[in-house]
């Protein structure tokens, strides 16, 4: 029975050190980002605006019709991401209000268009690399392309003045909303 016992204690040991052994950057990382979080994250800056609905509306002609396409971007904190060994970036969603992906222009069988309207971190005032006028410069060219004509899927930035050269699309009006002011507390 004592022989069986320590045989049981042994196999289990044995695989202990295989599972270690296999897992041993995950748990080393684990272990890492664990004491990282003790001593550098126990009072982390949080928004004090943690919610924010920013209406937009987008006025524009396609084979000169005039369309408007209205929505509102939800913005919502979201916790906190861990970045390398030492810094904690603050996490937000935005979504629209109208439950759709984007605001979508022109759709064809092969051809998409559709225009950015902003991310969460300039709406909630958190931009934390750029200046508002920075940013504000990513306004000037909104548009996105999406071509499956091809044999492969193509998505990329559109100019105003190709969209409306090749996909009769003009642009009259982007209404963003403004973004709120933050502030940040630890």
């Amino acid at each position: 029975m004592k022989h069986l016992r320590r045989t049981f204690i042994l196999i289990l040991c044995i695989i202990l050190i295989i599972i270690c052994f296999v897992f041993r950057s995950w748990i080393i990382s684990g272990i890492g980002s664990f004491i990282n979080s003790l001593l550098f994250f126990d009072s982390s800056p949080t928004p004090s605006v943690t919610y924010g609905e920013f209406p937009l509306c987008i006025n524009y002609q396609v084979n000169n019709e005039d369309m408007t396409l209205k929505d509102t971007v939800i913005c919502e904190f979201d916790g906190f991401n861990v970045v390398g060994l030492n810094e904690k970036r603050r996490k937000w969603k935005s979504y629209l209000k109208s439950g759709k992906e984007r605001l979508t222009l022109l759709k064809t069988e092969n051809v998409e268009i559709y225009c950015w309207y902003g991310s969460a971190e300039y709406y909630m005032d958190d931009l934390r690399y750029q200046t508002i006028g920075e940013y504000k410069s990513l306004f000037k060219e909104p548009l996105t392309l999406i071509d499956s004509s091809g044999e492969d899927t193509v998505k990329r930035i559109i100019s105003l003045e190709e969209a409306e050269k090749l996909y009769n699309i003009t642009i009259q009006n982007i209404d963003y909303a403004k973004p709120i002011e933050n502030t940040f507390s630890t």
